[in-house]
């Protein structure tokens, strides 16, 4: 006769364990991934580098002429669908491979989600820069998560931010420390690129390698966004 309780709760199988998406150094971790979402990523890049030159085609000034709002309104469109794409592309390419469909369709799916969480968090990064660059230069960082959070559907993306963040609290600090030298390399860049070139061709050249790097950092945050503490690394 069986001494086992009919009552006993059957056991379940555990749900398979988040591994942790990055190496040595998330930055690295990023870079090797974010091929992953080349076509989609550089269609996207292009595009976007395209249309931003061709918004300042006329050399338009800032004013309230219908003619200007409109070409403000269409830059941050295309702004917005370039972003969604990229970081759709991001998200994805952390565990797989990504063609133009599933970036597209996970873009698409949750667009007006990612759409107002980044219009709320670059408001309010422009507000701390309106002060002082620095203050600036920290919300954006203490709220680098908030475009992957709202890509992958989280309602509340700054709480899903901040529990990214409290997860992986040096590897945020290393790699945000990194991304800023790399950003006053940028400005540099920038400076230079304005300088010597400018017009249409300057800013054609400036939007695709915010592009580039847009995409590679984007890879290196959803790769820790994706990663659960103390889990064993994968393969990169």
């Amino acid at each position: 006769m069986s001494t086992t309780d009919a009552t006993e709760t059957p056991v379940t199988p555990a749900e398979p364990q988040q591994p942790r998406h990055y190496g040595f150094s998330v930055l690295l971790s990023g870079f090797a991934r974010m091929w992953r979402a080349w076509l989609p990523a550089i269609i996207v890049i292009v595009a976007n580098a395209v249309a931003q030159a061709l918004f300042v085609m006329t050399n338009p000034q800032v004013s309230w002429e219908p003619t200007f709002i409109l070409l403000l309104i269409g830059s941050i469109l295309v702004f917005l669908v370039t972003g969604a794409v990229l970081t759709a592309g991001a998200f994805e390419s952390v565990t797989q491979r990504v063609p133009v469909g599933l970036a597209f369709s996970r873009a698409n799916r949750h667009f007006w989600l990612y759409s107002i969480w980044v219009i709320l968090q670059t408001v309010v990064v422009l507000i701390g820069t309106a002060f002082y660059r620095w203050p600036g230069v920290l919300l954006a960082w203490l709220t680098v998560f908030i475009p992957i959070a709202a890509i992958d559907g989280q309602r509340n993306a700054l709480g899903a931010n901040f529990r990214a963040i409290w997860s992986h609290p040096f590897r945020w600090i290393i790699t945000g420390i990194i991304i800023a030298v790399f950003l006053v390399f940028g400005f540099l860049f920038g400076a230079l690129n304005g300088f010597f070139i400018g017009g249409v061709v300057g800013s054609f050249v400036a939007t695709l390698v915010a592009g580039f790097f847009a995409w590679w950092w984007l890879t290196a945050w959803a790769c820790l966004y994706r990663s659960r503490r103390g889990a064993p690394a994968d393969q990169v």
